[in-house]
Protein backbone atom coordinates (compact mmCIF):
# COMPACT_ATOMS: atom_id res chain seq x y z
CA UNK A 1 0.00 0.00 0.00
CA UNK A 2 1.19 3.68 -1.02
CA UNK A 3 0.57 6.58 1.00
CA UNK A 4 1.26 9.93 -0.31
CA UNK A 5 1.11 12.80 2.46
CA UNK A 6 2.49 16.12 2.25
CA UNK A 7 4.33 18.12 4.59
CA UNK A 8 3.89 21.99 4.46
CA UNK A 9 6.63 23.95 3.26
CA UNK A 10 6.59 27.71 2.38
CA UNK A 11 9.92 27.67 0.40
CA UNK A 12 7.76 25.24 -1.96
CA UNK A 13 11.48 23.26 -1.99
CA UNK A 14 10.54 20.24 -0.57
CA UNK A 15 6.92 18.22 -2.49
CA UNK A 16 6.08 15.14 -0.66
CA UNK A 17 7.49 12.64 1.19
CA UNK A 18 6.18 9.25 0.00
CA UNK A 19 5.86 5.72 2.37
CA UNK A 20 4.90 2.37 -0.06
CA UNK A 21 5.21 -0.75 2.29
CA UNK A 22 4.88 -4.35 0.41
CA UNK A 23 1.40 -6.35 0.03
CA UNK A 24 3.53 -8.79 2.54
CA UNK A 25 4.28 -5.95 5.00
CA UNK A 26 7.98 -6.92 5.07
CA UNK A 27 9.63 -3.83 3.09
CA UNK A 28 8.62 -0.31 3.74
CA UNK A 29 10.37 2.11 0.55
CA UNK A 30 10.73 5.80 1.29
CA UNK A 31 11.03 8.42 -1.06
CA UNK A 32 11.65 12.17 -0.42
CA UNK A 33 10.34 14.30 -3.30
CA UNK A 34 12.43 17.55 -3.29
CA UNK A 35 14.27 20.19 -5.23
CA UNK A 36 17.55 19.40 -3.01
CA UNK A 37 17.57 22.89 -0.98
CA UNK A 38 14.78 21.90 1.54
CA UNK A 39 17.45 20.90 4.90
CA UNK A 40 15.85 17.46 5.97
CA UNK A 41 16.29 16.61 9.44
CA UNK A 42 16.35 13.39 11.13
CA UNK A 43 14.24 14.29 13.80
CA UNK A 44 11.39 14.72 11.05
CA UNK A 45 12.21 11.80 9.07
CA UNK A 46 11.44 9.88 12.12
CA UNK A 47 8.85 11.74 13.44
CA UNK A 48 7.01 11.10 9.84
CA UNK A 49 7.75 7.43 9.92
CA UNK A 50 6.28 7.01 13.30
CA UNK A 51 3.31 8.21 11.85
CA UNK A 52 2.93 5.69 9.81
CA UNK A 53 3.37 3.27 12.63
CA UNK A 54 6.84 1.42 11.78
CA UNK A 55 8.65 -0.12 14.68
CA UNK A 56 11.45 0.94 15.77
CA UNK A 57 13.16 -1.86 15.77
CA UNK A 58 12.69 -2.45 12.03
CA UNK A 59 13.86 0.73 11.00
CA UNK A 60 17.59 1.05 9.00
CA UNK A 61 18.59 3.98 11.68
CA UNK A 62 21.97 4.07 9.64
CA UNK A 63 20.23 4.59 6.12
CA UNK A 64 17.95 7.35 7.71
CA UNK A 65 21.12 8.65 8.38
CA UNK A 66 22.81 8.66 5.59
CA UNK A 67 19.25 9.66 3.60
CA UNK A 68 19.71 13.43 5.69
CA UNK A 69 23.51 13.62 5.56
CA UNK A 70 23.70 12.73 1.75
CA UNK A 71 20.79 14.09 0.24
CA UNK A 72 19.71 10.79 -1.14
CA UNK A 73 16.46 12.80 -2.35
CA UNK A 74 13.95 11.43 -5.17
CA UNK A 75 14.71 7.54 -5.14
CA UNK A 76 12.48 5.26 -3.15
CA UNK A 77 15.07 3.72 -0.18
CA UNK A 78 14.01 0.58 2.09
CA UNK A 79 13.95 2.23 5.01
CA UNK A 80 12.19 -0.66 6.93
CA UNK A 81 12.56 -4.05 6.07
CA UNK A 82 10.49 -7.14 7.91
CA UNK A 83 11.94 -10.90 8.39
CA UNK A 84 9.41 -13.22 6.34
CA UNK A 85 8.90 -16.28 8.05
CA UNK A 86 10.04 -19.85 7.25
CA UNK A 87 7.36 -21.95 6.99
CA UNK A 88 7.61 -25.67 8.34
CA UNK A 89 8.18 -29.00 6.79
CA UNK A 90 5.21 -31.72 6.19
CA UNK A 91 5.42 -34.97 7.61
CA UNK A 92 6.85 -37.59 4.72
CA UNK A 93 7.48 -41.26 4.56
CA UNK A 94 10.80 -42.99 3.63
CA UNK A 95 10.37 -45.86 1.56
CA UNK A 96 13.00 -48.81 1.91
CA UNK A 97 11.76 -51.42 -0.19
CA UNK A 98 13.28 -51.81 -4.00
CA UNK A 99 11.56 -52.66 -7.10
CA UNK A 100 11.86 -56.27 -8.24
CA UNK A 101 10.35 -58.10 -11.10
CA UNK A 102 7.93 -60.70 -10.77
CA UNK A 103 5.56 -60.38 -13.38
CA UNK A 104 5.14 -58.33 -16.16
CA UNK A 105 2.21 -56.55 -16.51
CA UNK A 106 1.42 -53.90 -19.71
CA UNK A 107 2.13 -50.71 -19.85
CA UNK A 108 0.32 -47.92 -22.11
CA UNK A 109 2.73 -46.34 -24.51
CA UNK A 110 2.79 -42.16 -25.00
CA UNK A 111 0.94 -43.19 -28.30
CA UNK A 112 -1.15 -45.21 -27.02
CA UNK A 113 -0.15 -48.52 -27.66
CA UNK A 114 0.30 -51.40 -24.96
CA UNK A 115 3.96 -52.86 -24.22
CA UNK A 116 3.10 -56.07 -22.92
CA UNK A 117 6.63 -56.65 -22.12
CA UNK A 118 6.93 -54.13 -19.79
CA UNK A 119 5.60 -53.04 -15.92
CA UNK A 120 5.74 -55.19 -12.34
CA UNK A 121 5.12 -55.25 -8.98
CA UNK A 122 7.18 -53.41 -6.93
CA UNK A 123 8.05 -53.46 -3.37
CA UNK A 124 9.23 -57.30 -2.03
CA UNK A 125 10.10 -57.43 1.70
CA UNK A 126 10.57 -60.53 3.50
CA UNK A 127 10.22 -61.07 7.86
CA UNK A 128 11.87 -58.13 9.57
CA UNK A 129 12.66 -56.04 6.32
CA UNK A 130 12.35 -52.34 7.54
CA UNK A 131 9.76 -51.50 5.45
CA UNK A 132 9.49 -47.38 5.67
CA UNK A 133 10.44 -44.86 8.57
CA UNK A 134 8.35 -41.47 9.17
CA UNK A 135 9.48 -38.20 9.30
CA UNK A 136 7.68 -35.90 11.58
CA UNK A 137 7.00 -32.52 10.53
CA UNK A 138 9.80 -29.56 10.95
CA UNK A 139 8.28 -26.55 12.97
CA UNK A 140 8.07 -23.15 10.92
CA UNK A 141 9.87 -19.80 12.62
CA UNK A 142 7.94 -16.95 13.09
CA UNK A 143 8.57 -13.51 11.02
CA UNK A 144 8.10 -9.85 12.06
CA UNK A 145 6.32 -7.26 9.69
CA UNK A 146 7.72 -3.76 9.69
CA UNK A 147 4.81 -2.96 12.48
CA UNK A 148 7.22 -5.02 14.76
CA UNK A 149 4.03 -7.99 14.70
CA UNK A 150 4.45 -11.32 14.37
CA UNK A 151 4.27 -13.35 11.09
CA UNK A 152 2.92 -16.65 12.06
CA UNK A 153 4.36 -19.54 9.84
CA UNK A 154 2.72 -22.24 7.86
CA UNK A 155 3.32 -25.04 9.83
CA UNK A 156 4.08 -28.54 8.57
CA UNK A 157 1.46 -31.47 8.25
CA UNK A 158 1.83 -33.92 10.58
CA UNK A 159 0.42 -37.62 9.61
CA UNK A 160 -1.42 -39.74 12.02
CA UNK A 161 -0.13 -43.70 12.17
CA UNK A 162 -1.33 -45.72 8.92
CA UNK A 163 -3.29 -48.91 9.23
CA UNK A 164 -1.05 -51.48 8.85
CA UNK A 165 -1.65 -55.08 7.91
CA UNK A 166 1.00 -57.52 8.38
CA UNK A 167 3.33 -55.23 9.46
CA UNK A 168 4.64 -53.30 12.80
CA UNK A 169 5.37 -49.92 13.53
CA UNK A 170 8.28 -49.58 16.36
CA UNK A 171 7.47 -45.94 17.85
CA UNK A 172 11.22 -45.61 19.00
CA UNK A 173 12.50 -44.86 15.27
CA UNK A 174 8.97 -44.41 13.85
CA UNK A 175 9.79 -47.02 11.81
CA UNK A 176 7.84 -49.67 10.17
CA UNK A 177 8.71 -53.48 9.45
CA UNK A 178 7.26 -56.67 7.33
CA UNK A 179 5.55 -59.36 9.30
CA UNK A 180 5.69 -61.85 6.57
CA UNK A 181 7.06 -61.86 2.91
CA UNK A 182 5.29 -60.56 0.08
CA UNK A 183 4.55 -57.25 -1.81
CA UNK A 184 4.63 -53.72 -0.14
CA UNK A 185 1.58 -51.33 -0.69
CA UNK A 186 2.31 -48.04 0.86
CA UNK A 187 1.15 -44.86 1.32
CA UNK A 188 0.53 -41.85 3.67
CA UNK A 189 -3.20 -43.53 5.15
CA UNK A 190 -2.21 -47.20 4.86
CA UNK A 191 0.95 -49.45 5.14
CA UNK A 192 0.73 -53.70 4.21
CA UNK A 193 2.27 -56.64 3.28
CA UNK A 194 0.67 -58.02 0.60
CA UNK A 195 1.00 -62.19 0.69
CA UNK A 196 1.09 -63.59 -2.93
CA UNK A 197 -0.25 -67.10 -4.03
CA UNK A 198 1.08 -69.53 -6.51
CA UNK A 199 -1.25 -71.61 -8.43
CA UNK A 200 1.29 -74.42 -10.86
CA UNK A 201 -2.09 -75.74 -12.34
CA UNK A 202 -5.26 -75.33 -13.83
CA UNK A 203 -8.09 -74.02 -11.53
CA UNK A 204 -10.96 -76.19 -12.05
CA UNK A 205 -14.54 -77.39 -10.06
CA UNK A 206 -12.28 -80.14 -8.56
CA UNK A 207 -10.15 -77.73 -7.89
CA UNK A 208 -12.30 -75.31 -6.17
CA UNK A 209 -13.46 -71.68 -5.89
CA UNK A 210 -10.26 -69.37 -4.65
CA UNK A 211 -10.29 -66.81 -1.75
CA UNK A 212 -7.25 -64.75 -0.52
CA UNK A 213 -5.70 -61.99 1.03
CA UNK A 214 -3.13 -60.63 -1.32
CA UNK A 215 -1.60 -61.37 -4.60
CA UNK A 216 -2.90 -64.67 -6.95
CA UNK A 217 -0.57 -65.84 -9.48
CA UNK A 218 -2.35 -69.05 -11.21
CA UNK A 219 0.10 -70.22 -14.00
CA UNK A 220 -2.36 -72.34 -15.67
CA UNK A 221 -5.72 -72.24 -17.31
CA UNK A 222 -9.04 -70.83 -14.78
CA UNK A 223 -11.99 -73.40 -16.28
CA UNK A 224 -15.70 -73.16 -16.62
CA UNK A 225 -17.91 -72.39 -13.34
CA UNK A 226 -15.18 -71.19 -11.00
CA UNK A 227 -15.01 -68.18 -8.77
CA UNK A 228 -11.58 -66.30 -7.61
CA UNK A 229 -11.13 -63.75 -5.44
CA UNK A 230 -8.36 -62.06 -4.26
CA UNK A 231 -7.97 -58.48 -2.06
CA UNK A 232 -4.61 -56.78 -4.40
CA UNK A 233 -3.72 -58.34 -7.96
CA UNK A 234 -4.79 -61.41 -9.79
CA UNK A 235 -2.54 -62.80 -12.60
CA UNK A 236 -3.11 -65.79 -14.93
CA UNK A 237 -0.64 -66.85 -17.38
CA UNK A 238 -3.22 -68.82 -19.40
CA UNK A 239 -6.67 -68.46 -20.58
CA UNK A 240 -9.99 -68.06 -18.85
CA UNK A 241 -12.95 -69.69 -19.59
CA UNK A 242 -16.82 -68.55 -18.40
CA UNK A 243 -15.46 -67.92 -14.47
CA UNK A 244 -16.01 -65.26 -11.61
CA UNK A 245 -12.99 -63.44 -11.24
CA UNK A 246 -12.95 -60.36 -8.48
CA UNK A 247 -9.71 -58.58 -7.64
CA UNK A 248 -9.63 -55.71 -5.89
CA UNK A 249 -6.30 -54.37 -7.85
CA UNK A 250 -5.23 -55.36 -11.27
CA UNK A 251 -6.38 -58.33 -13.08
CA UNK A 252 -3.85 -59.67 -15.67
CA UNK A 253 -5.05 -62.46 -18.18
CA UNK A 254 -2.06 -63.19 -20.72
CA UNK A 255 -4.08 -65.29 -23.24
CA UNK A 256 -7.54 -64.07 -22.71
CA UNK A 257 -11.02 -65.04 -21.43
CA UNK A 258 -13.56 -66.89 -23.41
CA UNK A 259 -16.70 -65.95 -21.54
CA UNK A 260 -20.27 -67.15 -21.56
CA UNK A 261 -23.72 -66.38 -20.16
CA UNK A 262 -21.87 -66.69 -16.34
CA UNK A 263 -18.78 -64.82 -17.23
CA UNK A 264 -17.79 -62.02 -14.76
CA UNK A 265 -14.93 -59.80 -13.69
CA UNK A 266 -14.78 -57.08 -11.92
CA UNK A 267 -11.38 -55.30 -10.65
CA UNK A 268 -10.60 -51.87 -9.02
CA UNK A 269 -7.54 -51.00 -11.16
CA UNK A 270 -6.72 -52.36 -14.95
CA UNK A 271 -8.04 -56.09 -16.78
CA UNK A 272 -5.65 -56.95 -19.36
CA UNK A 273 -6.39 -59.90 -21.70
CA UNK A 274 -5.15 -60.02 -25.03
CA UNK A 275 -9.06 -60.94 -26.29
CA UNK A 276 -12.16 -60.52 -24.27
CA UNK A 277 -15.09 -62.41 -25.60
CA UNK A 278 -18.86 -63.01 -24.48
CA UNK A 279 -17.78 -61.32 -21.01
CA UNK A 280 -19.33 -59.03 -18.84
CA UNK A 281 -16.36 -56.73 -17.14
CA UNK A 282 -16.09 -53.66 -14.49
CA UNK A 283 -13.17 -51.95 -14.29
CA UNK A 284 -12.77 -49.61 -12.37
CA UNK A 285 -9.30 -47.73 -14.08
CA UNK A 286 -8.70 -49.42 -17.54
CA UNK A 287 -9.50 -52.51 -20.13
CA UNK A 288 -6.65 -53.08 -22.10
CA UNK A 289 -6.98 -56.00 -25.16
CA UNK A 290 -6.17 -56.32 -28.62
CA UNK A 291 -9.86 -58.20 -29.56
CA UNK A 292 -13.02 -57.42 -27.87
CA UNK A 293 -16.24 -58.97 -29.19
CA UNK A 294 -20.28 -59.25 -27.89
CA UNK A 295 -19.33 -57.43 -24.50
CA UNK A 296 -21.01 -55.83 -21.93
CA UNK A 297 -17.72 -52.88 -20.36
CA UNK A 298 -17.70 -50.55 -18.09
CA UNK A 299 -14.09 -49.18 -17.15
CA UNK A 300 -13.62 -46.36 -15.33
CA UNK A 301 -11.12 -44.49 -16.93
CA UNK A 302 -10.14 -45.99 -20.31
CA UNK A 303 -10.67 -48.49 -22.80
CA UNK A 304 -7.35 -49.15 -25.13
CA UNK A 305 -8.14 -51.58 -28.21
CA UNK A 306 -5.13 -50.04 -30.45
CA UNK A 307 -2.57 -53.16 -30.28
CA UNK A 308 -2.75 -56.15 -32.85
CA UNK A 309 -6.31 -56.33 -34.96
CA UNK A 310 -7.43 -53.77 -32.30
CA UNK A 311 -10.97 -54.68 -32.68
CA UNK A 312 -14.44 -53.48 -31.17
CA UNK A 313 -17.42 -55.55 -32.80
CA UNK A 314 -20.65 -55.89 -30.70
CA UNK A 315 -21.87 -55.67 -27.19
CA UNK A 316 -21.97 -52.59 -25.47
CA UNK A 317 -19.00 -50.52 -23.86
CA UNK A 318 -18.99 -47.83 -21.60
CA UNK A 319 -14.94 -45.82 -19.90
CA UNK A 320 -15.39 -42.94 -17.96
CA UNK A 321 -13.21 -40.67 -20.35
CA UNK A 322 -11.72 -42.74 -23.67
CA UNK A 323 -12.07 -45.22 -25.89
CA UNK A 324 -9.39 -45.88 -28.47
CA UNK A 325 -9.86 -48.36 -30.96
CA UNK A 326 -8.64 -49.29 -34.35
CA UNK A 327 -11.89 -50.35 -35.69
CA UNK A 328 -15.18 -50.49 -34.02
CA UNK A 329 -18.00 -52.46 -35.47
CA UNK A 330 -17.36 -54.76 -38.49
CA UNK A 331 -18.69 -54.92 -42.33
CA UNK A 332 -21.05 -57.33 -41.31
CA UNK A 333 -22.68 -54.39 -39.31
CA UNK A 334 -23.09 -55.66 -35.99
CA UNK A 335 -24.45 -54.03 -33.47
CA UNK A 336 -21.77 -52.00 -31.40
CA UNK A 337 -22.82 -49.20 -28.53
CA UNK A 338 -19.63 -46.96 -27.26
CA UNK A 339 -20.04 -44.52 -24.74
CA UNK A 340 -17.73 -42.01 -22.84
CA UNK A 341 -18.61 -39.72 -20.16
CA UNK A 342 -21.31 -39.07 -17.74
CA UNK A 343 -24.10 -41.43 -17.87
CA UNK A 344 -26.71 -39.86 -15.33
CA UNK A 345 -27.22 -40.83 -11.25
CA UNK A 346 -23.85 -39.83 -10.83
CA UNK A 347 -25.23 -38.58 -7.24
CA UNK A 348 -26.61 -41.70 -5.82
CA UNK A 349 -23.79 -44.00 -6.85
CA UNK A 350 -21.30 -41.68 -4.89
CA UNK A 351 -23.95 -41.94 -2.10
CA UNK A 352 -23.92 -45.76 -2.12
CA UNK A 353 -19.88 -46.01 -3.05
CA UNK A 354 -19.27 -43.92 0.58
CA UNK A 355 -21.88 -46.15 2.38
CA UNK A 356 -19.66 -49.52 0.87
CA UNK A 357 -17.07 -47.54 1.79
CA UNK A 358 -18.14 -46.58 5.55
CA UNK A 359 -19.25 -49.88 6.26
CA UNK A 360 -16.08 -51.42 5.40
CA UNK A 361 -13.96 -49.17 7.50
CA UNK A 362 -16.80 -49.99 10.67
CA UNK A 363 -16.09 -54.29 9.78
CA UNK A 364 -12.93 -54.90 8.53
CA UNK A 365 -11.29 -54.14 11.82
CA UNK A 366 -14.16 -56.72 13.53
CA UNK A 367 -13.08 -59.15 10.96
CA UNK A 368 -9.02 -59.06 11.71
CA UNK A 369 -10.21 -59.00 15.16
CA UNK A 370 -11.82 -62.59 15.02
CA UNK A 371 -9.35 -63.79 12.25
CA UNK A 372 -6.21 -62.66 14.97
CA UNK A 373 -8.07 -64.98 17.38
CA UNK A 374 -8.79 -68.19 15.51
CA UNK A 375 -5.38 -67.53 14.31
CA UNK A 376 -3.44 -67.67 17.61
CA UNK A 377 -5.32 -70.93 18.54
CA UNK A 378 -2.65 -73.48 19.00
CA UNK A 379 -3.64 -77.44 17.44
CA UNK A 380 -6.44 -75.90 15.78
CA UNK A 381 -9.26 -79.04 15.17
CA UNK A 382 -11.59 -79.15 12.40
CA UNK A 383 -13.91 -76.49 13.32
CA UNK A 384 -11.98 -73.93 14.44
CA UNK A 385 -9.91 -74.26 10.76
CA UNK A 386 -13.31 -74.18 8.95
CA UNK A 387 -14.02 -70.72 11.47
CA UNK A 388 -10.97 -69.22 10.30
CA UNK A 389 -11.29 -69.93 6.40
CA UNK A 390 -14.85 -68.69 6.96
CA UNK A 391 -13.87 -65.55 8.25
CA UNK A 392 -10.84 -64.78 6.20
CA UNK A 393 -13.16 -65.61 2.73
CA UNK A 394 -15.93 -62.75 4.45
CA UNK A 395 -12.71 -60.40 5.29
CA UNK A 396 -11.39 -61.15 1.28
CA UNK A 397 -15.04 -59.87 0.01
CA UNK A 398 -14.97 -56.57 2.42
CA UNK A 399 -11.58 -56.00 1.08
CA UNK A 400 -12.85 -56.09 -1.96
CA UNK A 401 -15.84 -53.92 -1.68
CA UNK A 402 -13.88 -51.19 0.02
CA UNK A 403 -11.45 -51.20 -3.10
CA UNK A 404 -14.12 -51.04 -5.84
CA UNK A 405 -16.46 -48.48 -3.72
CA UNK A 406 -13.22 -46.13 -3.46
CA UNK A 407 -12.36 -46.16 -7.18
CA UNK A 408 -16.12 -45.50 -7.99
CA UNK A 409 -16.24 -42.68 -5.85
CA UNK A 410 -12.82 -41.44 -7.60
CA UNK A 411 -14.22 -42.09 -11.11
CA UNK A 412 -17.26 -40.16 -10.25
CA UNK A 413 -15.45 -36.73 -8.45
CA UNK A 414 -13.32 -37.06 -11.51
CA UNK A 415 -16.11 -36.73 -14.02
CA UNK A 416 -17.89 -33.76 -11.93
CA UNK A 417 -13.76 -31.68 -11.52
CA UNK A 418 -14.43 -28.96 -14.03
CA UNK A 419 -11.00 -29.20 -14.87
CA UNK A 420 -11.67 -32.59 -16.06
CA UNK A 421 -9.92 -33.55 -19.34
CA UNK A 422 -12.05 -33.99 -22.69
CA UNK A 423 -13.23 -37.34 -23.21
CA UNK A 424 -12.53 -38.99 -26.80
CA UNK A 425 -13.99 -41.80 -28.96
CA UNK A 426 -11.31 -42.49 -31.30
CA UNK A 427 -11.19 -45.00 -34.37
CA UNK A 428 -8.96 -45.38 -37.42
CA UNK A 429 -12.53 -47.45 -38.55
CA UNK A 430 -15.82 -47.37 -37.78
CA UNK A 431 -18.49 -49.01 -38.96
CA UNK A 432 -22.54 -49.22 -40.56
CA UNK A 433 -24.25 -50.48 -36.79
CA UNK A 434 -22.04 -48.66 -34.47
CA UNK A 435 -23.38 -46.01 -32.02
CA UNK A 436 -21.39 -43.52 -30.37
CA UNK A 437 -21.99 -41.65 -27.38
CA UNK A 438 -20.61 -38.85 -25.51
CA UNK A 439 -22.42 -37.68 -22.60
CA UNK A 440 -25.39 -39.07 -23.26
CA UNK A 441 -25.09 -37.10 -27.14
CA UNK A 442 -25.35 -39.49 -29.73
CA UNK A 443 -23.21 -40.04 -33.21
CA UNK A 444 -25.04 -42.97 -35.00
CA UNK A 445 -22.90 -44.03 -37.71
CA UNK A 446 -25.04 -44.66 -41.03
CA UNK A 447 -22.13 -45.44 -43.47
CA UNK A 448 -18.25 -46.99 -42.94
CA UNK A 449 -15.69 -44.23 -42.10
CA UNK A 450 -12.30 -43.21 -41.12
CA UNK A 451 -10.14 -41.89 -38.60
CA UNK A 452 -12.94 -41.07 -36.47
CA UNK A 453 -11.96 -38.61 -33.17
CA UNK A 454 -15.24 -37.42 -31.41
CA UNK A 455 -14.89 -35.12 -28.46
CA UNK A 456 -16.98 -33.87 -25.40
CA UNK A 457 -17.30 -30.24 -25.75
CA UNK A 458 -17.80 -29.43 -29.54
CA UNK A 459 -20.92 -28.34 -31.55
CA UNK A 460 -22.58 -31.27 -33.20
CA UNK A 461 -24.14 -28.93 -35.86
CA UNK A 462 -21.76 -30.16 -38.51
CA UNK A 463 -21.37 -33.98 -38.67
CA UNK A 464 -18.18 -33.89 -41.04
CA UNK A 465 -16.07 -32.17 -38.20
CA UNK A 466 -16.34 -36.04 -36.54
CA UNK A 467 -16.69 -37.96 -39.33
CA UNK A 468 -13.70 -36.92 -41.88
Amino acid sequence: MAYSPYIEDTNYSLNEIIVDISRDSLIANVEIITDGSYELTETELYEFLYAYELAESRIDKELVSDIVKRNRFNVALPVAQGIAPVDGVDGYFEYFFTQTDVKPKPLILDDGSVDYSSVNFVGTVSVGDKIACYHPPVKGTPGIDVYGQEIPPKEGRDYPTPSLRNCKYNPDNKCFYALKEGRVNASTGRIEVIEEMQINSDVNSAYGNIDFIGNIVINGNVEEGVEIRASADIIINGLVQNACIYAGGDITIDSGIHGGKNCKIECGGTLTARFIEHAKITAHMNVISNYILSCKIHAGNSIIVNNGVGIIAGGKLYAGFKIDANRIGNKQGIDTWVTVGIIGDEETKAELAQIDIDETYASIPTITEKEEKLYAVENKNDDVKHRLQSVRRELVREYIKQSLATYTLANIRNQEDKDKPPRYIMAKTMYTGAVAFIDTKQYPVTFDQSDIILKSGEDDSNEEQYFR
